[in-house]
Order: structure tokens, then C-alpha cells, then sequence
């Protein structure tokens, strides 16, 4: 019995992600003709997609309307880099590998330089059609795949369409609640789409990387944002033999006021909560427990600054600082989303409809994060603080130890 007579494999449950012929036979159809009940079936038969099932619920009902379905062989081109961007997809089954124009280090001729393979239930096309760029990777199929797409008119009219019945729409109200706001014509943003951007962000997406490059404010509507921080790792230094040197509040003291080193990006709990693609471009590995830079044997350590609620906005301190509202320098944020509905207000078309009320009362409210000295001397003090209780600790359990084995009973 120690070799099977059989192979196991044939027996394996098919876990690849799957849509009935229903569904595809709904999603064929023109938007128009889509009845209620078919609109159900597709919404059932697409929330086995783990992409899609992410959605809140009312964008799920709104792409089940305008989704199509498509069947692409293998070795098709879906995107090519350098085109305009048209269509954001979810890829059903099969796989794609993402490439990039690169050149060969041996023969110095361009070549294609394979940065990740797609595989099923994820979903691509939507950085580009936001942000209204050209494309910056070519996807090609490897296998015959199955992809739900959604053009950009319809990408654009879920969550930038006008209201129901020529109404405002919901996140503009959003907008006139928040007190960073008060005083700033809001109404502009009718007349102008194009600079107040709302979009959903699934968990683990890098919504920005650099902070001090990004030309947004980042609103948070509904869920949740977290605020990362790049810094060398810290080591304990030498032990401190006297108590009286350390503050015994610290910690109390050091995770509220923006550093806490609790709560990362990810964890051993969740290995896979930031998308690969995400990762390279904040140069992150697939573990941050322990972070190699690009500098060589640096390593580094990702911590988390901030956690943005609703009504929560990012990058505040940064367009007070290059508008010269503030005087102080700001390092380099991230923010990743941790499932968020976000709107993006355009820092220049903010600041150009900006009255003074609005600027001084910026300038009264906004409140400037750590300088990277400060937050990396927190850091330090933070790790030394927890080497010394695990050595007291340590040193305390070990003498109760020893001396309840040296008395007699």
C-alpha cells in the first residue's frame, strides 16, 4: 500500500473559476435587451469571480449591466503597450502573461521582458482608463482564455455618470460635508469630471506610491486606507542596564501620535493581501518581514503611519507645502487601500479655485507627518524599547527559575 495502483490526479476537485453558459449566454447580449432576471443570473454566476466579488455590491449590479463576454485564443494580443487605454477586464479562465518593451543585454536589440502572469479571477485595464494614459504593458493570452470586459464609456459612467434623474451625484454631495472643504465651490466639479475622480480600490492596491509625486487628493468615502512609510531597519543597539533611561510609556506614547509598527501592509496571515504588480513598483518583496532595498544588504521595513477612515483625505500636507500654505517638508507616503471607495481631487484644480478663507483655513487645520529623521529615530527607540522588556523579561523569568529549584520544598 505504500505506491497508489492509480493516479490521484484524475480524481482532484476542478477548482478553476467557472461561469455557466447562462451567464456567458447573458452577457452576449446587448445591454438594452438584458432583462432583471437575467441581470441576476449574470450577478450570481460573476460574484464566483474573486475580482469581481470584491466590488461592493451596487458596482457589482451596475458592471453585471454593461459587462460582455469574449472568448480570446491563445497567443492573442489583449493589450498592447503604448495604445490608448478602451477597456478594463476580468479574466474568467486561463492565463496572460504581462510584458514590457526592454532590451537584451547580450545583443542590445529590443526585446519583451515578462514582469507577471495573470491568471483567473483577476482583473487589469482600469490604472490607465482612470487616469486617461496610454497603456504601459502588453498582455498577451498564453492559453485560450475567457474574459468579461467593460469599454471605458461604460467604466466611466459607473462611477462618474450623473445622478439618478439628472440628480448631483453621490460623491459630489460627499464632497460639500467635508471640513477641508467648506468654502470651496464644489460645483465646479460639474462642469469639470475630468478633476474629480471616483473610483473603488480592492484591497491590497497601491493607490500611490509617492506621495510627493502624485498629483491627487485622496479622499476616503466608505472602507478603509492605510498610509506606508519605507524605513531602514532597526536594530537594538547597545542594552541600557538602568530602567530609569527608558520611558516606560512609550509605547503608549509612540503608536498614537502616527508611528506603529503593529500593522503592516502584509502578514504571515495574509501573504497575498498586495498584488504582485503592486509590490515591484513599491519595491516591495512578497515578505516585509525582512525587506532587502535595491541599495544592496539594506534592509528595510514598511510601517504603517496612518489608518484613513471615511471623511479621512490624503495628501493635504503635501500640496500645502509645494503651494507654500506651510513651511515644512514632507517624506515620501504611500497610501494602499485595504477595500476603499476614494474620490481624487485634482491638487491644481483645487488650488485655482481656492479662495483665501479656504487657504488660511487650510493652513489652521492641516497638520504636517514626521520628517523621515524623526519617524526613523522613533523607530529606533521603539526596537530598543522591546529588546530591553524581552530581556527583562527573560532575565526575570529565568532568577524565579533558578531559585525555586535551588530551595528545598
Amino acid at each position: 500500500m505504500e505506491q497508489l495502483t492509480f493516479d490521484k490526479k484524475y480524481f482532484r476537485a476542478k477548482r478553476e473559476t467557472r461561469i455557466t453558459q447562462d451567464v456567458k449566454n447573458v452577457l452576449s447580449v446587448e445591454q438594452e435587451d438584458r432583462t432583471h432576471a437575467q441581470l441576476q443570473l449574470a450577478l450570481h454566476g460573476l460574484q464566483s469571480i474573486s475580482s469581481f466579488a470584491e466590488y461592493p455590491l451596487h458596482i457589482q449590479e451596475k458592471l453585471v449591466r454593461v459587462a460582455f463576454f469574449y472568448n480570446i485564443p491563445a497567443k492573442r494580443v489583449i493589450i498592447r503597450e503604448g495604445h490608448n487605454a478602451e477597456i478594463f477586464y476580468f479574466l474568467i479562465t486561463g492565463s496572460a502573461a504581462v510584458t514590457c518593451a526592454d532590451v537584451d543585454r547580450v545583443t542590445k536589440e529590443p526585446a519583451a521582458k515578462v514582469t507577471q502572469v495573470l491568471r483567473k479571477g483577476e482583473c487589469f485595464g482600469e490604472r490607465e482608463l482612470l487616469h486617461n494614459i496610454k497603456r504601459t504593458h502588453t498582455i498577451t493570452a498564453e492559453v485560450p482564455c475567457e474574459l468579461i470586459a467593460i469599454e471605458m464609456e461604460d467604466f466611466f459612467d459607473m462611477f462618474m455618470g450623473e445622478g439618478d434623474h439628472g440628480k448631483e451625484m453621490e460623491h459630489l454631495k460627499f464632497l460639500r460635508i467635508l471640513p477641508f472643504l467648506k468654502g470651496w465651490p464644489v460645483r465646479k466639479l460639474n462642469d469639470h469630471p475630468q478633476m474629480g475622480l471616483f473610483h473603488y480600490f480592492k484591497r491590497g492596491t497601491v493607490i500611490t506610491k509617492d506621495s510627493n509625486q502624485s498629483d491627487w487628493l485622496y479622499i476616503v468615502k466608505s472602507g478603509s486606507c492605510q498610509v506606508i512609510k519605507e524605513l531602514s531597519e532597526a536594530r537594538p543597539g547597545q542594552q541600557r542596564r538602568s530602567s530609569t533611561s527608558l520611558d516606560p510609556n512609550m509605547n503608549e506614547k509612540f503608536a498614537p501620535n502616527g508611528l506603529n509598527v503593529g500593522p503592516k501592509i502584509d502578514n504571515r496571515r495574509r501573504r497575498s493581501s498586495v498584488r504582485e504588480q503592486d509590490l515591484n513598483s513599491l519595491r516591495v518583496p512578497s515578505s516585509l518581514d525582512d525587506t532587502r532595498s535595491q541599495d544592496g544588504d539594506k534592509k528595510v521595513v514598511f510601517v504603517q503611519l496612518d489608518m484613513l477612515l471615511p471623511k479621512d483625505v490624503f495628501g493635504l500636507p503635501f500640496l500645502c507645502c509645494d503651494a507654500g500654505i506651510i513651511d515644512a517638508r514632507q517624506p515620501s507616503l504611500s497610501l494602499v487601500s485595504r477595500g476603499a471607495e476614494v474620490i481624487m481631487l485634482n491638487k491644481r484644480f483645487f488650488l485655482e479655485h481656492a479662495s483665501q478663507y479656504v487657504t488660511r483655513h487650510l493652513k489652521e487645520i492641516v497638520r504636517p507627518y514626521p520628517l523621515q529623521e524623526t519617524l526613523q529615530k522613533h523607530l529606533q527607540a521603539h526596537t530598543d524599547w522591546q529588546h530591553y522588556k524581552q530581556q527583562t523579561l527573560s532575565t526575570v523569568v529565568t532568577g524565579t527559575r533558578r531559585k525555586s529549584v535551588s530551595q528545598p520544598p
